[in-house]
């Protein structure tokens, strides 16, 4: 694949599949099988050893899900952006909304050739872009509105630097002045305590963590936004059991693995 990150959305991948074969499964993708494929079935190989990561990435997802689900209620056509899409299945699963995924264009030929945009239950539109050399704007400037609206950046953020968030902030404002952006991000002393070892694989896959800061949000409202949410991924994972660690002591005792990385709403303010 031509951008160094792109492999990583086959991690991402391997853990919905393998969440989706258990009795009771946190997400429940069905779809992820068909998108890995024996090439993405290699590169998860490496990291199915990392049990409470990998619980915490598909609560992560979940996470996610579940505030869509919410903000689809009395909206079930809302548009949601999906930007960096990787090898997400929602708009198959969701059952509801408009949907705009974007991301590299051999992510978009795979799923176009595993899960054609055509044979999704809702309305689905994939664009192809370079993030290095295209316009954000002018590939989402088709889907401008004023009306309320999501975007979901999903194990993006933490990839970027921050000149490009501004810019991408400045761009999803411009364009969609009443939405609310739905990402994950976590902190620098999170990412030093917990992530060094699986930060060491993606490493090895030609990706690496460049924005983890001290407090990840307070960007986010020197751009103009407001936190309407904020979920722990950690303790969300413990009261799931999808991590070993039990809640009560995620909730009382473990407060830089509770806070250190979130999913969070900001809403233009």
């Amino acid at each position: 694949m031509s951008n160094p990150v792109s492999p990583t959305a086959f991690y991402c991948g391997g853990v919905r599949m393998a969440d989706a074969e258990n009795p009771v499964p946190v997400v429940g993708d069905r779809h992820a099988a068909t998108l890995m494929g024996d090439d993405g079935r290699r590169i998860f190989a490496a990291f199915e050893r990392f049990a409470s990561q990998n619980g915490s990435n598909v609560t992560r997802h979940r996470i996610l899900d579940d505030m869509l689900r919410d903000r689809f209620k009395g909206q079930p056509l809302r548009l949601t952006v999906l930007l960096g899409a990787g090898l997400d299945s929602r708009p198959f699963r969701l059952g509801s909304g408009r949907w705009v995924e974007l991301d590299e264009a051999p992510i978009i030929e795979r799923k176009e050739r595993l899960l054609p945009a055509s044979t999704c239950p809702m309305s689905l539109t994939r664009i192809a872009i370079d993030f290095s050399a295209d316009s954000l704007e002018a590939k989402l400037a088709p889907f401008a509105t004023t009306q309320r609206m999501s975007i979901v950046m999903e194990g993006v953020l933490m990839y970027l630097d921050e000149p490009t968030i501004r810019r991408t902030c400045g761009v999803l404002m411009k364009l969609f002045p009443n939405h609310t952006l739905l990402c994950d991000v976590m902190s620098e002393k999170f990412f030093r305590q917990y992530g060094q070892e699986i930060h060491a694989e993606i490493e090895r896959l030609g990706a690496r963590f460049t924005w983890t800061p001290k407090d990840p949000a307070a960007l986010f409202t020197s751009l103009g936004y407001r936190e309407a949410a904020r979920v722990s991924i950690a303790l969300t994972a413990s009261e799931y059991r999808a991590i070993p660690a039990r809640a009560w002591t995620m909730r009382w005792f473990r407060r830089t693995l509770r806070e250190g990385y979130c999913v969070h709403a900001f809403k233009v303010d």
